[in-house]
């Protein structure tokens, strides 16, 4: 399997991933801090299966200005409300993934999490959804989105017009109705946060089923 993980940070995710597909798949990590990139190139070094980018994912290419958080690497991004300590900002490569599907003969998972940048990621990335119709998780972080002018009803409307259900995770990777989602978003503060994963039409949750058993034996 070809998974992306998008917003990678320091690369506790991706190595689960990398577990889960084995060195017969491929893992693709995107991380817009150049010093956390570097970190995710020492973790995985000797990981033949995992390659990293230093490249920030979103509905544009060429290059955008990424606000670091001077109290936080995981809350950098390129949305300057988004950031809880305003520190430095530095100018970091940007890629779509509609540029990314022109380079992988196909994707089947993608994982997301850009403090904010979810919508604009999927938005640049909808010919490859339809493509490869790869099961989504990403993090719904409203307040981010707002500051990326984007909106959850905007990303939804994308992902239902294409056939994907959407589910809530809960803490313990338990999915819960689209139902749930709603009542999130009707009281949701400014730093709250939720897992989604969204299933295309026909597609099994073989992936995610080891993840979760991943994930538990890890903790």
């Amino acid at each position: 399997m070809v998974v992306l993980d998008i917003g990678a940070n320091v690369g506790d995710v991706a190595a689960v991933i990398a577990d889960c597909v084995s060195p017969t798949g491929r893992v693709v990590a995107f991380e817009a801090s150049p010093d956390n990139a570097e970190r995710l190139r020492a973790r995985f070094r000797d990981v033949p299966h995992v390659e990293i980018r230093h490249a920030a994912v979103t509905d544009q290419q060429g290059t955008m200005t990424l606000h670091l958080d001077a109290k936080s690497s995981k809350r950098h991004s390129l949305f300057e409300a988004a950031v809880s300590v305003r520190g430095e900002t530095i100018t970091v490569p940007a890629v779509t993934l509609g540029a990314v599907a022109g380079e992988l003969a196909r994707v089947d998972f993608i994982k997301i999490d850009a403090q904010g940048a979810e919508g604009r990621i999927l938005a640049g990335g909808r010919r490859l959804l339809e493509r490869d119709k790869p099961v989504v998780l990403f993090e719904l972080w409203p307040r981010g989105m707002a500051a990326a002018g984007t909106s959850p009803s905007d990303l939804f409307a994308l992902l239902d017009g294409l056939g994907y259900r959407s589910v809530r995770l809960s803490v313990k990777g338990q999915q819960k109705s689209r139902g749930s989602i709603d009542r999130f978003l009707s009281d949701a503060t400014k730093w709250a946060s939720a897992n989604v994963i969204a299933w295309p039409p026909q597609r099994r949750p073989g992936l995610l089923a080891r993840l979760r058993r991943r994930l538990k034996s890890a903790k």
